[in-house]
Formats: structure tokens, sequence, C-alpha cells
């Protein structure tokens, strides 16, 4: 009995120590990206970002699938896979990498494509065209 409850209790230890490795959206991100895009000329160039080390950057749009994402790419997002983008249709999620590995997300409620691209950092921006945002190099 006694080894039924250290293992359960073993289980739920490793179980909640999978959701604390998790990346949260971070917020300074998406304010800087929409002031920056509500100025006048309505282009944002996001290499400027540099409070952290990145290289490329992906959009999930709504509904995707993170693990189908992963595998299609080659890339490492076990630390966001359970951010919910699959089952939410209210924001875009970006995602920052530095070699292939999710370092950074932020969830942005722009039209924002496009989607499933991954985009390399150099001279990275983006532009509004009327209600749409476009990522582009």
């Amino acid at each position: 009995m006694k080894k039924i409850i250290i293992s359960s209790a073993l289980i739920l230890f490793f179980l909640s120590c999978e959701s604390i490795f998790q990346l949260k959206p971070d917020q300074t991100i998406e304010e800087r990206i929409m002031d920056e895009i509500n100025r006048e000329d309505m282009v944002f160039d996001l290499s400027t970002l540099s409070s952290f080390e990145w290289d490329s950057v992906i959009i999930l749009g709504p509904y995707t699938i993170v693990e189908d994402t992963e595998k299609l790419f080659d890339l490492n997002l076990s630390n966001i896979s359970r951010n919910g983008i699959e089952y939410s249709d209210s924001y875009n999620l970006l995602v920052f990498l530095r070699g292939k590995k999710s370092v950074k997300i932020t969830e942005v409620n722009l039209s924002l494509g496009p989607v499933r691209k991954i985009f390399e950092k150099e001279k990275l921006r983006i532009r509004k065209e009327q209600n749409n945002y476009i990522l582009f190099n």
C-alpha cells in the first residue's frame, strides 16, 4: 500500500513538473508590437526585439496543433505544447525560436499572416494593410 501511495505521488509530481517548464505569453512583446504598428508608418521591424536571443519566428494560427507543426518543421516546441492555441480562435501565437527551439511566445490579436512559415530574424517586419497584418523580410 505504501508503494502505491509513493508511486502515485511521484507520478503526480512529474506530471506537474512538465507544466512548470511551459512558456507563458510575454505581454510586453505584444504591447510593443501593437504600439509600433499603430504609428503612422504602420511597419514594425521585429528584428529590433533584442531583450532575448532569437534567430527566427513562426506564426501559429488559431486551431494549430503544436505537435504537427513540430514534426513538419523539425522543431522542438515541447515547452509550448500546452498553451491552448489548438482550441482557440481569438489569437495568433508568435513563437520566437533559437536553434529550432521555442524560447519566447506572445499572443497577438491580429489577423497575421502567413501562418506556419518560419521567418528568419534578419530585417523581419510586420506591415499593416487595411485590417490585415503581413509578416515579411
